[in-house]
């Protein structure tokens, strides 16, 4: 049957949205979360605001850790890509060739980040950020990185490795730009201690599928140049105990030319110097279809639009008045929502209020950060309903509600009084060390001492047991690299006379936190532009990604293919209008969710029904191709006749024609040529 000739089908036997996870292979709850990197208190505000909004929300999913590096995931400062290649996933490689490849070419670095990243540097109060000079350093990479990159769907293979600790390793027949012959190397015995500032289970190797019980330590991958033994030694450097923290390694490269001649590889750092969260690449999903969205104004009722389309990018609108409007618009559902929790509110007194309902009430136009250039100048196309959605999530992560919720995913308050005992511990040592000792104890000496007393004080605290647990190592670590933090700044500023200050539980929980929006450029609008399927170059879902609903689900893919059949086997559709991009991988199953929403009766934009026609159209002519069959012999010959003689019509006589250049024009006269058929453009 011809696609546009489907029957519209009233009723659809659906599947249980459990079985059609596990049979699409999809992960959920907790173990989306993991495979997708989410930060636990991002996906749980995503859950609060779904939840008020009563719409869906799907993510590109992130691959693998940046957090709690020098170097940034994407600054929102800086308009160039993130590499796709090998070890600089993730970050912004300040050698060309490193940068992000697309169909295989490597694009480099933006026009307007030039000045800025190759400037020298001249930093100060007075010059925006924006504009202030990006700094370099050495890419490091961990145990995870490596197992990422030798792995199936890696970039990279292990060339060497030697006794002496160095592994050399090369890209993949077809990975990276084709042009650099060289390799990549660490040496593993000169790892550097490392721990990561990171809310996710992507360290956790208990929750890696080639994790041995027995061995405790990932299994190697296959067909690498390594030993068992030398792997397991390896392993266990890298990846440190109880005892020894995880390490980290600086990256070396060369040319392919001088294999002795290596050189750092280099990356560009946040320029604050840390970095807690990058930004989330979003695609609104699911408006509510049950609805009416109507305002009373002023004693009259207003029927709102929220999925109006604001292109902020649009050079033809009145100047101004795209942003005037997409303000007031998301003005006017801001009052809805709020006029909605009051009247449930009154409806019921004891009706609870979420987090989000707070913040909700709180916000106001006037709030800081509620509409700001930066917010607008980055929207894109986007509707007030999805303008509004990023204020409230980034609004959100500023009020009390929010940062509550971000400080019980970080240690339980309980933990205050251990880390307290351990600091003060610490700091007793040192000042024995620098005020006693014969002779008296360097700084380095005293802060070394503190650090490893206060930490065995710490762990001291708790069981065996709960120290081997999943979550306490990744939570923790945390707790004790501030630990360590605090104690070094103690020391160095009291040196001859140590401090009896102590750790305030106040003052310590805003380093716990783990997203707070004063560390990261990103954290300053999480969500920095117009939703992906509202992008005019197309929606990007290429990969992995993460779903949050409105009713708390969580689901992880990998395809996009996936997605589209966990929407059309349950009842998602029934409940939730999807806008879907005209420019969208119809072949993927896009055209079937247009289709469904026809039968639905729901309202295509015209551009997505033009692409939907196009595409019906290739289908039947590749249908009628299929049924016809290959053109016989006999009508190939007869057509190719016909071409000759055209061609012989129109330059004449072959024996006279006169000789072209490749551009198609004859050398002997100024005059464009073509077949005919062709524009002769």
């Amino acid at each position: 049957m011809s696609l546009d000739k489907a029957v519209p089908t009233p009723k659809h036997n659906y599947e249980d949205r459990g079985e059609v996870i596990e049979k699409l292979g999809l992960k959920s709850g907790l173990s989306a979360l993991m495979a997708s990197g989410m930060q636990p208190e991002f996906a749980k505000t995503q859950m609060f605001l779904q939840h008020l909004l009563r719409t869906n929300m799907v993510f590109r999913a992130g691959s693998f850790s940046v957090f709690g590096r020098h170097r940034v995931p994407k600054p929102g400062t800086i308009l160039s890509k993130t590499s796709n290649q090998g070890f600089f996933k993730g970050a912004i490689a300040k050698e060309r060739i490193f940068t992000r490849t697309k169909n295989g070419i490597v694009i480099g670095h933006h026009d307007k980040d030039h000045k800025r990243l190759d400037q020298d540097k001249k930093d100060g109060p007075n010059i925006p950020i924006h504009q202030r000079h990006q700094p370099t350093v050495q890419l490091t990479i961990r145990l995870r990185d490596i197992l990422r990159e030798l792995r199936e769907g890696g970039d990279l293979e292990l060339v060497s490795s030697h006794s002496n600790g160095e592994m050399r390793f090369k890209y993949k027949q077809g990975k990276g730009d084709s042009s650099f012959k060289g390799e990549f190397v660490i040496n593993w015995k000169e790892g550097k201690e490392f721990v990561a500032k990171e809310s996710r289970d992507w360290d956790n190797e208990r929750s890696d599928p080639d994790f041995n019980v027995e061995t405790q330590i990932i299994k190697k991958p296959p067909h690498i140049a390594m030993s068992d033994e030398d792997w397991e030694s390896f392993y266990r450097e890298a990846k440190g105990d109880e005892e020894h923290p995880e390490k980290e390694f600086p990256l070396w490269f060369h040319d392919g030319k001088d294999k002795s001649n290596l050189k750092p590889a280099e990356v560009f750092s946040n320029a604050e110097g840390v970095v807690i969260s990058g930004d989330w690449d979003g695609l609104a999903l699911g408006f509510p279809v049950d609805e009416e969205f109507i305002l009373v104004k002023n004693g009259e009722s207003i029927k709102l639009n929220p999925n109006q389309v604001f292109n902020t990018f649009d050079l033809n609108a009145p100047i101004g008045l795209t942003l005037v409007d997409l303000f007031n618009s998301t003005c006017d559902l801001l009052t809805y929502y709020q006029q909605k929790i009051r009247a449930k509110q009154a409806a019921d007194p004891q009706y609870e209020m979420s987090p989000m309902d707070y913040a909700l009430l709180e916000l106001t136009p006037e709030s800081d950060g509620f509409c700001n250039h930066f917010a607008l100048s980055r929207a894109g196309c986007i509707t007030p309903f999805e303008f509004l959605h990023n204020i409230l999530l980034n609004y959100f992560y500023r009020v009390e509600a929010g940062m509550a919720l971000r400080k019980s995913t970080a240690i339980e308050v309980n933990d205050f009084n251990n880390l307290k005992k351990a600091y003060e511990a610490g700091i007793q040592v040192a000042r024995q060390l620098l005020l006693n000792s014969k002779p008296p104890a360097t700084r380095e000496q005293a802060i070394e001492a503190a650090k490893k007393e206060a930490k065995k004080n710490y762990l001291s605290c708790y069981s065996p047991e709960r120290r081997n647990s999943d979550t306490f190592r990744v939570t923790h670590q945390k707790a004790i690299e501030h630990l360590n933090n605090k104690l070094l700044q103690t020391i160095a500023l009291y040196q001859n006379e140590i401090s009896d200050q102590t750790l305030d539980g106040d003052k310590l929980a805003p380093f716990l936190t783990i997203s707070h929006p004063e560390y990261d450029e990103n954290m300053q609008n999480l969500m920095q532009h117009g939703f992906d399927m509202r992008n005019p170059y197309g929606s990007n879902l290429d990969g992995a990604w993460i779903i949050i609903t409105n009713d708390q689900m969580v689901i992880y893919g990998n395809t996009e293919e996936q997605l589209i059949e966990f929407m059309l086997r349950t009842d998602f559709l029934e409940t939730n209008d999807i806008d879907v991009n005209p420019l969208a991988n119809m072949a993927a199953g896009w055209y079937k969710i247009v289709i469904r929403q026809q039968e639905l009766g729901r309202d295509i934009p015209p551009k997505t029904l033009e692409a939907l026609k196009r595409y019906q159209d290739r289908m039947q002519l590749s249908e009628r191709i299929m049924s016809e069959g290959a053109p016989q012999p006999e009508q190939t010959k007869a057509k190719l006749g016909k071409r000759i003689a055209a061609v012989i019509s129109y330059y004449g006589n072959p024996s006279r024609f006169k000789r072209r250049n490749k551009v198609g024009v004859d050398v002997n006269e100024d005059k464009p040529t073509h077949r005919p058929g062709t524009t002769g453009a």
